[in-house]
């Protein structure tokens, strides 16, 4: 799992599909509600007020969730509303400056700017860990 703050107005996480098991795709709020708990549980980040949470699934590399917070107003104690959108088999691209982690795949590169390299993840084998990945760039996705 990794998780990126924005501003207390929100997180970035990532799921990797090696923690994922396929039983999650059924109720997906049920899952989400786990997330929530071991973020509170495990880096004592709580939640609560009104929160949009934007759920894109890659079968390839696993589950991001954008969760959003959506207004100022506090409810209750511990308590959390949250608006749950699934985004199935989006496109996900991988960001980094670093040529080595990708050369061999120099020739699927789809856009170079800024000092960084874009790549369509769909284009990278297995064979390149996703924890590689994460450690030397970062995933757009949605």
């Amino acid at each position: 799992m990794k998780i990126e703050s924005f501003l207390n107005n929100g997180y970035n996480i990532y799921l990797n599909n090696s923690y994922i098991n396929n039983n999650c795709f059924s109720d997906m709020g049920e899952f989400i509600k786990k997330v929530i708990i071991k973020l509170k549980d495990i880096y004592n980040i709580k939640l609560k007020g009104f929160y949009s949470a934007d759920v894109y699934i890659n079968e390839k590399i696993g589950i991001f969730i954008k969760i959003k917070k959506k207004n100022k107003y506090d409810f209750y104690m511990d308590d959390i509303d949250l608006r749950i959108y699934i985004h199935n088999n989006v496109k996900v691209y991988y960001k980094t400056d670093n040529l080595d982690i990708i050369y061999k795949y120099r020739n699927n590169i789809i856009k170079y700017k800024d000092n960084y390299f874009y790549i369509d993840i769909s284009s990278i084998d297995k064979s390149i860990m996703v924890l590689d990945l994460i450690e030397f760039g970062s995933f757009i996705f949605g």
